[in-house]
């Protein structure tokens, strides 16, 4: 089934819902053309604590770094909060 996305000021491309709600607004794309079409490949990024755990160990985190961290792994993961 094919879908329309329009160009948004700002050159912004808008992907139909259907498309967009399958991705979260950090997700990165690889970016292709090829003759008259415009390619997308999702990236599967790090998980959060991955991208902890490969940092230096001689390269302190800001605690803003560390509350960002801690927001994304809740947004990710809204089951495992407790109330």
């Amino acid at each position: 089934m094919f879908q329309i996305a329009t160009m948004k000021p700002g050159r912004t491309l808008e992907l139909p819902e259907t498309i967009a709600s399958r991705f979260q607004p950090s997700d990165r794309f690889i970016v292709w053309v090829e003759d008259d079409m415009v390619l997308l490949k999702h990236i599967e990024s790090l998980s959060p604590l991955q991208a902890v755990a490969e940092l230096p160990d001689d390269e302190p985190m800001s605690l803003e770094e560390i509350d960002a961290i801690v927001h994304e792994v809740r947004r990710r993961h809204p089951t495992h909060m407790q109330e």
